[in-house]
C-alpha cells in the first residue's frame, strides 16, 4: 500500500467518524450527513480498491497516461465542486433576498411627503 492510500485512508475514517460525532447529534441536517457521510465511504472504497474507478479513466479515455485513476478523480471532484458552488451561491442568494425583504427591502422611491422623489434616489 501506498502513501497515498494509507493518508486517503486515515482522511476517510476520520472523516466518517467526525461526521457521526458532528451530524448526529444536535447538529442534525439529513442533507449534510449524506453528503458528508458518502464523501468519506468513497474515499474509504477507492483506497482500499482502486480499481473501482477504472470506468470513469475508461469513459474518459485516459487509460494510456500514468495516472489516469487520479485524474479522472480529479476531474470529475473538478465538476462537483463547480454545481456545489453554484448550489450555495443560490441558497445565499436566497438568504440574502429574505434577509433584505425582513428588513426593509428595496429603497422608496416615493414618499407621502415629497411625491417627486426622484428614481434612485431613497430619502427625501
Amino acid at each position: 500500500m501506498s502513501n497515498l492510500r494509507i493518508v486517503g485512508l486515515v482522511i476517510g475514517v476520520i472523516g466518517l467518524l467526525s461526521t457521526f460525532l458532528i451530524y448526529r447529534g444536535p447538529k442534525w441536517k439529513r442533507s449534510n450527513f449524506v453528503l458528508f457521510s458518502l464523501f468519506s465511504l468513497g474515499l474509504i472504497i477507492i483506497t482500499i480498491n482502486p480499481d473501482v474507478v477504472n470506468f470513469l479513466r475508461d469513459a474518459l479515455s485516459l487509460q494510456e497516461y500514468q495516472y489516469g485513476r487520479l485524474i479522472a478523480l480529479l476531474i470529475i471532484s473538478n465538476i462537483f465542486l463547480l454545481f456545489f458552488s453554484f448550489y450555495i451561491k443560490s441558497k445565499l442568494e436566497n438568504i440574502l433576498w429574505s434577509a433584505q425583504e425582513n428588513v426593509g427591502g428595496r429603497p422608496q422611491t416615493t414618499c407621502s411627503q415629497c411625491p417627486r422623489l426622484k428614481p434612485g434616489v431613497s430619502k427625501c
